[in-house]
């Protein structure tokens, strides 16, 4: 396909297509919602219980690195600085907690950006070209990017999020083969000469919009600068379809209140979970057999393509067991990489794989559900948990046990109730009465019994 009359260069190429120029304030007032409290100011991030997370920038000033998170009320000041100042600036589409811009601080992902491999050496503009048709065809071969970057001789493409998405551990990994898969889709032979396209995380930063480019003599645009295609952000959803199910990001659950809510409501949860680190609500310790269960399990069923998600789940599952030791579990996990790399045709498995995996040896990870995880990890994990036997099975063979241990019936009361079971209704509306201005949550502390069961029993009981 040759070039339409006119067409020489990547900004006549864009504008052909519709694109115009925007600012950087532009582009990053859209990739991290700014206007809208998504970001924390300035002055409150002392309490890393209390911020939001925040995009951090990265840039050299006099061969001297500098990193700053960039504030919600100072993003535009802060910018200016490194635009003007630095030799270079870099900057992703995530926010991070803290200060550093590792994976293990990763908090949320705002943007899809891509480094589009056209040729290092000199423009190709009939490669852009191709990629554009191929976007805005009838067919729609891969999504429009919401915004193109120029960048000497890089192009970077940027798709911005709907609704950011919280990268878990597991959606970290799912997010980079979504990002590997769509990059695979629009980097082909009529978008590029670049053979083997380089592989990218994302965490991968690029420079920023009205900063220096790499090689800022000497060519066609010294400035980084920013067009803009298409106003439509995309959900999560809208990408998955681009590609195959085993590429597709599965975001994890979101809580109805924000953190701020969450404080103001449940001050004892917040602090004993959020502030403390303990075991989220409604969770006990599970013996160890499930543990154990799980790691032969993974071992004897792992399937290729779940590898990664058999060791996040050991995690989980040690989690749950108040199994805490990371020497422990990643000895165990390690155990499992021989069988792994036995796998025909799968890539290496190694020990960075087991590293990242076992981000979800965090109490905060216990709430994982059965289904989730089988999901996950492509082996079954059945709910039944009577040693896989039939309920009615199951019970004839404990009333068969019960009437050999109690042949008259002694274990039940007359009302069929198992002995020394009461119903502890007399007893908490006793203390109830005693104890007028005690909360349910008061009483269930004092007598040793479930804030549920408190519940239960005084219901109608006090007036609201």
């Amino acid at each position: 396909m040759s070039l339409p009359e006119g067409l020489t260069d990547y900004v006549s190429i864009l504008e052909h297509f519709g694109a115009y120029e925007v600012s950087a304030m532009e582009l990053y007032g859209d990739v991290f919602k700014l206007g809208t409290g998504f970001l924390t100011k300035a002055g409150e991030h002392r309490d890393s219980h209390e911020f939001n997370g925040n995009p951090i920038i990265l840039g050299s000033f006099d061969e001297k690195i500098r990193r700053e998170m960039v504030f919600e009320d100072t993003f535009e000041e802060q910018l200016r600085r490194f635009q003007e100042q630095a030799d270079w600036a870099i900057l992703n589409g995530l926010t991070y907690w803290g200060r550093v811009n590792d994976g293990q601080h990763q908090n949320k992902l705002c943007a899809f950006v891509f480094d589009y491999d056209i040729d290092k050496q000199k423009q190709e503009p009939k490669k852009l070209y191709n990629f554009l048709y191929g976007a805005f065809s009838e067919s729609k071969l891969y999504p429009i990017p919401n915004y193109m970057v120029l960048s000497s001789h890089n192009v970077h493409l940027y798709y911005v999020l709907e609704e950011p998405l919280d990268l878990f551990p597991v959606v970290k990994t799912q997010a980079k083969k979504l990002k590997h898969e769509l990059s695979r889709i629009m980097m082909n032979m009529y978008t590029t000469n670049i053979e083997k396209p380089d592989a990218q995380g994302i965490n991968q930063g690029f420079r920023i919009v009205g900063g220096r480019t790499k090689d800022a003599e000497g060519v066609a645009f010294p400035t980084v600068r920013a067009f803009r295609l298409n106003e439509h952000p995309f959900s999560i959803e809208e990408l998955n379809e681009r590609v195959p199910e085993d590429a597709r990001v599965q975001p994890g659950r979101k809580s109805k209140y924000t953190i701020e809510q969450v404080k103001e409501l449940f001050p004892e949860w917040y602090e004993q979970v959020i502030v403390g680190g303990k075991r989220t609500a409604g969770h006990w310790v599970v013996k160890e057999d499930l543990y154990n269960w799980w790691l032969k399990k993974a071992y004897d069923e792992g399937v290729p393509g779940h590898r990664y998600y058999c060791v996040m789940a050991l995690a989980v599952f040690a989690a749950k067991c108040g199994i805490l030791n990371k020497k422990r579990v990643r000895r165990d996990a390690e155990s499992l990489m021989g069988k792994f790399n036995d796998f025909a045709g799968a890539e290496p498995f190694t020990e960075d794989d087991v590293k990242s995996a076992l981000e979800c040896l965090d109490l905060r990870f216990c709430n994982f559900s059965r289904d989730e995880l089988a999901n996950y990890t492509g082996v079954p994990m059945p709910a039944n948990r009577r040693n896989y036997r039939k309920q009615a099975e199951h019970l004839r063979r404990a009333r068969a046990v019960q009437s050999v241990d109690y042949p008259n019936g002694e274990w039940r009361n007359k009302d069929g109730r198992p002995k020394g079971s009461g119903t502890k209704a007399d007893v908490i509306r006793a203390y109830a009465a005693e104890n007028p201005g005690a909360s349910q949550r008061a009483i269930a502390e004092a007598l040793g019994v479930s804030p549920t069961t408190v519940n239960k029993w005084m219901k109608g009981v006090r007036q609201s």
